[in-house]
């Protein structure tokens, strides 16, 4: 999070996409400063970039694989810490909380370290880690004098503190492996797979029918038909009308509400005709393979790269910028912009947006740009979501930025933190409420302001 007063007057380059009056309405974070405010000691923001969540509702339906993302998935992130009861970790002794809360934030050099790494890689690390900390204690063994004593000491107190740490998160990836290795949360892992590849086919919504009677949990479960439906662009009416009839005899009538709601907000609905999947999965290269997928931002979904970060990744990777892939944004909800954003002349006036004549092609020419490369300072972009971000997203960002060697520093800022449990949540919650399904505009129909596409 940050405060409007260390932002500076205008970002340079304002790039949208979704919904034009829904991204101007979040622009206010960056688009002014206090009367009389000067730009010097202010950090400077090169670009920013709103992306409107109903561009990408397929990476909030995924499966997360960062230690972080895993962490969230099982015990629900919130204002960054964790409560975890016996028997993964148990209270201090003499405290009456039956839990124990976890700092989640990166003051903790170990977590800051890991959180980002996938849960495949993670046990061999603590394991080292494990034994550096072994050795350490180890050489109070051979302490001669008072000067090695000195030195061993101040190395003890860093070491233990690491101790502590290290022993909270062997015991939370302990219990998260656990769970990632089991029979059946393999057997979602292939159809959530077989889904992103193949639609809804006839193995996919057999799969489906299946589980309404096995109790998973009504999440999970609401999670792979919105998948499924998102990715087919509905699921054809036979079909639907039997899940929906299979989920209301296994958890009762109290889903009743949560099915409208999802029909409602478009995540799970009968048949709206050919789904553009395939196209925009080839567009975006959004499924990787395996062996490729730990040197690309596909490592944090496991082969599946989210497709709001690739399209941050195809800003800075080809000199036209979205104009390289204009085909596939055709594909995707609302117009995509790309404005630059002037300060104005009059004092506590708002900034003045001029559309640009060569779109796409301001990363790489721009005079400011040619000056950080000057100064060797790092391009500094804002990436605002709109309707939520995944900590997979956040990886995904991150490792973006290793990618690119730290050539852009990119800064997250969201209306919420989000994960697939919280989405149906919010949504059980909401009977009776009324809610405004999203627009059925076709590419087509969509506006095209400044320049767009």
């Amino acid at each position: 999070s940050f405060s409007s007063s260390s932002l500076p007057a205008v970002p340079p380059v304002k790039y949208i996409l979704g919904e034009a009056s829904a991204a101007d309405a979040a622009a206010g974070v960056a688009s002014g400063k206090k009367d009389g405010e000067g730009s010097k000691g202010v950090c400077e923001i090169d670009y920013l970039v709103l992306i409107d969540r109903r561009v990408d509702l397929i990476t909030p339906l995924c499966s997360q694989f960062t230690y972080e993302g895993l962490l969230d998935a099982v015990f629900n992130i919130h204002h960054t810490h964790i409560e975890v009861g016996p028997p993964i970790l148990t209270p201090p002794q003499g405290t009456t909380n039956r839990k124990t809360k976890v700092p989640l934030t990166s003051s903790d050099p170990l977590f800051a370290e890991i959180r980002d790494l996938h849960i495949g890689v993670l046990g061999p690390l603590l394991h080292a880690k494990a034994n550096q900390i072994q050795q350490t204690y180890r050489e109070k063994d051979n302490l001669k004098n008072i000067s090695e004593i000195n030195e061993f000491m101040k190395k003890f107190k860093g070491v233990q503190a690491q101790h502590s740490s290290l022993a909270t998160h062997v015991n939370l990836a302990s219990h998260i492996s656990n769970i990632t290795k089991e029979e059946d949360y393999h057997k979602r892992l292939q159809l959530e797979d077989e889904i992103t590849r193949s639609g809804a086919s006839s193995e996919v919504l057999n799969a489906l029918e299946d589980y309404t009677d096995k109790n998973l949990p009504i999440q999970e479960l609401y999670r792979l038909l919105c998948l499924t439906s998102v990715v087919n662009n509905g699921i054809r009416s036979k079909h639907l009308d039997a899940l929906k009839r299979g989920i209301i005899q296994s958890y009762g009538y109290v889903e009743l509400g949560a099915l409208l709601n999802l029909d409602a907000v478009g995540l799970l609905r009968s048949y709206q005709g050919r789904s553009t999947w395939e196209q925009i999965k080839k567009s975006f290269h959004l499924i990787v393979e395996e062996d490729e997928a730990q040197l690309d931002i596909s490592y944090v979904c496991s082969g599946y790269a989210p497709l709001s970060v690739r399209l941050v990744q195809k800003l800075h990777s080809h000199p036209k910028g979205w104009r390289s892939c204009q085909e596939g944004l055709n594909l995707l909800w609302g117009p995509a912009l790309e404005v630059r954003q002037q300060p104005s002349t009059q004092p506590g006036s708002p900034p003045t947006t001029v559309a640009l004549p060569d779109y796409g092609t301001s990363l790489h020419s721009s005079d400011r740009n040619k000056d950080r490369e000057k100064d060797k300072r790092p391009t500094v972009v804002v990436v605002f979501f709109l309707g939520g971000c995944t900590y997979s997203e956040v990886a995904a960002l991150r490792k973006l930025s290793q990618l690119e060697g730290g050539a852009r520093r990119y800064v997250i800022a969201t209306t919420e933190m989000l994960s697939s449990s919280r989405l149906f949540s919010s949504l059980q919650n909401l009977l009776g409420k009324d809610i405004h399904p999203p627009s059925s505009s076709t590419a087509t129909e969509r506006e095209t302001e400044g320049g767009a596409r």
